[in-house]
């Protein structure tokens, strides 16, 4: 059981994340947090940028390989973890990257985009963090979500960009559990790993449990799936 478990297993997200947050992330992470029963967050002035915009989120799934990164209506562009390693998003401006204990923050291509472009970067509650040595980069700031999910940080940065206040939500990348199973991964090439007890069931009911959610929460929000994978978003 992860540290965080425990501590969050009977208390609402405004509970326990501020708890474990501080715990974790050095204070300037976290000395504006707010909390709902949705989303915790470090509310700094650069995500007031995101209210009433299009952002596109770029998942690692292939789809993301044929996306045209140079000619698309969104503001904004997201991505996660390994992106870095994309050919074409390496050299893109991206606006926002939550990046997952899976990454190694001291790989020189991150740094090197990172110092290029200058990204706000997100992160989870997640047990690397603890009495982790962060570096001095001013743009690192934390969100944490009530819906998890086996899904991946895409459909949590989902959330997180309706809980900004954006006003429509394009998406790449996000194409499915047949891909994981062939390593057709638009950032890591042959990779497969996914987490435990992660199936096509798991993962269309998930996608369902998903889209439930997100449109009792945020109605007003437009969604388009420009990628693979449709039979999971219906939205």
């Amino acid at each position: 059981m992860d540290p965080f478990e425990k501590s969050r297993k009977f208390k609402a997200l405004s509970g326990w994340v501020p708890e474990e947050s501080s715990k974790m992330f050095p204070s300037r992470f976290i000395d504006n947090i707010v909390c709902d029963e949705i989303v915790c967050f470090n509310k700094i002035k650069p995500l007031d940028k995101f209210k009433n915009k299009k952002v596109l989120i770029v998942g690692g799934g292939p789809s993301s390989l044929d996306f045209d990164f140079n000619n698309h209506p969104y503001d904004s562009i997201w991505s996660c973890n390994h992106f870095f390693l994309h050919d074409i998003l390496k050299d893109t401006k991206i606006d926002l990257i939550s990046v997952t204990g899976e990454v190694d923050l001291s790989l020189k291509e991150f740094l090197d985009y990172r110092n290029r472009f200058n990204p706000l970067i997100t992160f989870e509650i997640h047990s690397k963090w603890y009495n982790y040595s962060f570096d001095d980069y001013e743009n690192y700031t934390f969100f944490h979500t009530e819906f998890y999910s086996k899904l991946g940080i895409c459909p949590r940065q989902i959330i997180f960009a309706c809980c900004l206040g954006v006003k429509e939500i394009g998406f790449v990348g996000l194409d499915g559990i047949k891909f994981i199973k062939k390593g057709q991964h638009a950032f890591q090439s042959g990779k497969k790993t996914m987490p435990l007890s992660f199936d096509e069931d798991v993962c269309s009911t998930q996608y369902d449990v998903f889209w439930t959610y997100i449109k009792d929460k945020f109605p007003n929000v437009k969604f388009k799936n420009l990628g693979f994978g449709s039979e999971y978003h219906k939205c």
